[in-house]
């Protein structure tokens, strides 16, 4: 199933090329299109080509409230497109503008995913495992949105339709909007993190790594970023998890994770400088919970075992407001705010008159808003024909040189 605009004409057809070929060979056995009315006006070939291979193609309006990344976007697209599969299918949802169809996908479409296999008291919020390529370390649910491969029903929660977690973060990131959405009900804390979380801090290397620093330093985030790993262990795979025969190192020291090749699975992104985690190794190795914290030796391991141990969000209570000045959350806003200079966290003023208290919610929301659906489309049009123009004329000059992407 894609999902989305067309954005390139060319490598959409280069994607078909490969979904064509699936579907001779058995792999496949249906093909979804969910995107805007209208966009396949702009490209009948490419229209006449999908309805040759017998796709089926959704075309909804887009919805008139705009999220952080056009996340309700993305959502009514992925649900739209899974109401034309049929129920207990295993999909695999993809975009035709990124990322490519290769071998790691082919793997998973001969096995399908697996089921879960949780500890006891866990909830079975998906009924098999969700394959995504990878998720940033410190910053719970922030997954990879482009890609993910599972149950039709599992991936119907992801269209979660939650426009209220905008409300607990200002920095909210897209995939965090969509991949949260599932859980939040089962593990309150996890939402309270939302709310205190700094958001990618794109070329600032330095205040990523001593944001993170801090993170893992306080208990009630620390634990909630433990909570998060275990939710990738045992709900979710790795598309692109390729194994390895080296020994979990003894200790993870905290300043190398944010260096390439360090750790097998784990990656800096190439600008938030934030880590993924793409395999089972790496995610093993961070839930050891044996850590070098600036040459100090620190053990989480009893922490996580605790915590996998419980299988109850009581484990890790949400205080929906805080009860004073020392709530440990407000601490670490405000260490978050003195170390990047802004904000970050929720915002309260507390006021105590006589046995009474005033408690004012001051903080800033994720963005929301109204959207004009015709001037919009326009204006983005205008954008990607722009885009369009630059990317032909780059195509252009590689070919005058003999190359060929």
């Amino acid at each position: 199933m894609f999902t989305g605009l067309v954005r390139s004409e060319e490598e959409c057809s280069r994607k078909l090329d490969t979904v064509a070929q699936w579907l001779a060979e058995g792999l496949l056995h249906g093909l979804v299109f969910s995107t805007w009315l209208g966009e396949f006006d702009q490209y009948p070939d490419l229209q006449d080509r999908l309805l040759g291979m017998g796709a089926t193609i959704v075309e909804s309006a887009p919805p008139p409230i705009k999220t952080v990344g056009h996340a309700l976007h993305q959502m009514q697209t992925l649900y739209m497109g899974l109401r034309a599969v049929p129920a207990g299918a295993y999909v695999m949802k993809s975009r035709v503008d990124m990322n490519v169809l290769v071998a790691q996908q082919e793997r998973l479409l001969q096995r399908g995913p697996v089921p879960l296999d949780l500890p006891q008291g866990w909830p079975a919020i998906f009924s098999h495992r969700v394959a995504i390529a990878d998720s940033f370390v410190f910053s719970p649910f922030y997954t990879n949105d482009i890609q993910f491969f599972g149950v039709r029903e599992d991936l119907l929660k992801i269209a979660s339709f939650d426009i209220g977690i905008g409300m607990f973060s200002p920095h909210l990131g897209t995939e965090q909007w969509l991949h949260a959405g599932p859980f939040l009900g089962h593990f309150p804390a996890l939402r309270q993190f939302l709310g205190y979380q700094p958001g990618l801090l794109f070329g600032r290397p330095q205040d990523t790594e001593a944001a993170s620093l801090l993170l893992l330093e306080h208990e009630v985030t620390r634990r909630a970023l433990c909570t998060s790993w275990l939710l990738l262990r045992h709900y979710y795979e790795f598309i692109y998890g390729v194994p390895t025969q080296k020994p979990l190192p003894e200790a993870l020291d905290f300043r190398q994770i944010f260096v390439p090749e360090y750790l097998h699975g784990l990656r800096p992104h190439v600008s938030a400088h934030q880590p993924t985690v793409s395999n089972n190794f790496a995610l093993d190795t961070l839930l050891q919970g044996r850590w070098v914290l600036d040459g100090r030796a620190a053990d989480f391991s009893a922490e996580v075992a605790a915590l996998e141990g419980a299988g109850s969000p009581a484990v890790l209570p949400a205080i929906d407001l805080p009860a004073g000045l020392d709530d440990p959350w407000i601490g670490v806003g405000e260490g978050l705010s003195t170390l990047l200079g802004r904000p970050v966290g929720r915002q309260y003023d507390l006021q105590r008159h006589g046995a009474g208290r005033v408690i004012r919610d001051i903080t800033e929301p994720a963005r929301i808003h109204g959207v004009d659906g015709g001037a919009e489309t326009a204006a983005l049009r205008s954008e990607l024909d722009g885009q369009r123009r630059i990317y032909n004329e780059l195509l252009d000059r590689l070919a005058a040189r003999g190359i060929r992407p």
